[in-house]
């Protein structure tokens, strides 16, 4: 995994990724750091994971704190001073800041927008779907973008997304190219598979493998290893890490169990 931030970014890089066309980053700060009134040249999320700053926006003190998620529109003038040792997840949306028309700097309060910067911090340290990284990231989109127009009624495309993620659940699939398949928004798709379904795409995915792998235990005595490759997972470790938080003990219990 790299380490580098993204250009026009400061503090020291810990870790990086890129997901869905934006880039994520952590990054360290000493106490005492002071970062000059500067802009950014593409709108971003700043996700605090430790510490204590002070940030200036025009001529008012914002005091920022752990689990503080703060959007930035392209070119927002901010300075800061931090205050204590800190740590930030730093998601820069590059070409993606098209999609999103709000303005203005703000603190996002929405529990799904809370959720999904923790999903994507962990993401920097722990392997994490394709369909996942993209949710999530799509979610926070939702959370700063303006909604579509109210409808009425479940939208008939969902029901496409659905059968598509059922056939295809051990792939890896891209949160992007299933908005793409019904020509919806990543943010759209976000926000109303929730509204209609009660839980997230990657939610389904997780479950749907742990069926099939809870089939597959059942059947024969197959490595635990190649069931978990079988079944879309990173490794056997990834598996069972899942298998256990659905069902409530390991792979290997399980079989013992079912046989």
């Amino acid at each position: 995994m790299d380490s580098r931030l993204p250009s026009g970014y400061f503090g020291e890089a810990l870790r990086s990724a890129r997901i869905e066309g934006a880039d994520l980053s952590t990054s360290r700060y000493a106490a005492g750091t002071r970062l000059a009134r500067h802009e950014h040249e593409h709108a971003h999320f700043c996700f605090v994971l430790e510490g204590v700053y002070r940030e200036r926006i025009g001529a008012r003190d914002h005091e920022r704190c752990a689990m503080d998620l703060v959007w930035y529109p392209a070119q927002a003038s901010h300075a800061e001073g931090h205050l204590t040792p800190g740590r930030h997840l730093l998601i820069d949306l590059g070409s993606r800041a098209d999609e999103v028309g709000a303005e203005g700097v703000r603190v996002l309060r929405e529990p799904a927008a809370l959720r999904a910067a923790i999903h994507l911090a962990r993401r920097l340290a722990e392997p994490s779907t394709a369909l996942e990284e993209g949710e999530a990231l799509a979610s926070l989109l939702a959370c700063v973008v303006r909604p579509a127009s109210a409808s009425y009624g479940e939208p008939h495309w969902l029901q496409r997304v659905e059968g598509e993620l059922r056939e295809r659940f051990r792939e890896e699939i891209h949160f992007g190219e299933l908005a793409r398949s019904v020509g919806v928004s990543q943010p759209h798709l976000a926000r109303t598979w929730r509204r209609y379904r009660g839980r997230s795409l990657g939610e389904m995915q997780r479950s749907l493998r742990v069926a099939y792998v809870s089939r597959r235990l059942r059947a024969r005595a197959t490595p635990l290893a190649e069931v978990a490759v079988d079944a879309g997972f990173a490794d056997q470790s990834h598996m069972g890490r899942v298998f256990r938080r659905h069902m409530g003990c390991t792979p290997a219990r399980f079989r013992a169990l079912a046989l």
